[in-house]
């Protein structure tokens, strides 16, 4: 939780009680603020994980006004984007070759839905690309048992991670082909990790399993898949990836004809755009 202090009178909307002792209550535009009292005239501003430019210009337009109201919007916004990060041993299940400070890295084998990233004084980061699942989560908790941080710090991302509204259409598209192909390969175009900007995605489906390991040597197209779903004949289907984190926004959902709720599902994205 990321916080600064703000002197002045809060923007219209604002409910703060003469009781010093009630809490101030915040309108909708501002549900994710938490304001505290912090002795006459002044306030405690704070934001729980990192807040978008969606949210920091909701909350400036609540008092354009006013300089110092902007000064801590702005201020509170720099602070949620600084690496904070987990100050507990890295584990070696998420080693990868060639770790590079904040860079976000894939871990390899059956923990390939965590990207982890080492941040300043030894600390470090980890994000899953959806919603993580129960079984993830518990896969996650046995890496480090007893351990308090690292248990609130998995219970935090399973929470936040299957609130996002971004990725849902991505999600539920995936769903419904895969209602039909029993082979599907999700692409990011970015190099890398898939971060939070926006790129282009790209799903290769198919009835039978694609050579991808010929991608390296294509003049078209190198980037390997970040979420695969493929079934050997005769045999199940085998999650690879990220694509169990995907499938969990689908919340077993599927596109049909009788609706059109592609709006909606990308509206998040719209929202959240810088």
């Amino acid at each position: 939780v990321s916080s600064v202090t703000y002197r002045g009178p809060l923007p219209k909307g604002f409910n703060t009680s003469p009781d010093a002792n009630q809490p101030v209550h915040t309108p909708r535009e501002a549900n994710s603020l938490i304001v505290e009292r912090a002795g006459e005239g002044q306030f405690v501003l704070k934001w729980k994980g990192e807040m978008s430019n969606a949210d920091r210009l909701r909350l400036e337009n609540l008092d354009r006004s006013r300089a110092q109201w902007i000064a801590a919007v702005g201020e509170l916004c720099q602070q949620t984007s600084l690496p904070l990060g987990l100050a507990i041993p890295f584990p070696e299940e998420f080693q990868t070759e060639q770790p590079m400070l904040n860079r976000w890295d894939a871990t390899p084998g059956e923990l390939s839905f965590v990207n982890t990233k080492p941040v300043a004084n030894d600390r470090w980061q980890f994000a899953v690309r959806g919603g993580l699942t129960r079984s993830q989560q518990q896969r996650l908790l046995e890496i480090i048992p007893d351990n308090a941080v690292w248990k609130e710090a998995v219970a935090d991302c399973f929470a936040r991670s299957n609130q996002v509204r971004v990725g849902r259409f991505l999600a539920r598209y995936v769903n419904t082909v895969r209602q039909v192909f029993p082979n599907i390969y999700v692409f990011s175009s970015e190099a890398g990790i898939p971060s939070g900007s926006r790129d282009t995605l790209v799903i290769a489906c198919s009835l039978s399993p694609l050579p991808m390991s010929q991608l390296e040597s294509s003049v078209h197209w190198t980037l390997q898949p970040f979420a695969t779903i493929e079934t050997i004949e005769g045999s199940t289907a085998v999650l690879s990836g990220q694509m169990e984190s995907v499938l969990a926004l689908a919340e077993e959902e599927v596109l049909t004809d009788d609706f059109a709720p592609v709006d909606n599902l990308l509206r998040a994205v719209f929202e959240d755009q810088n």
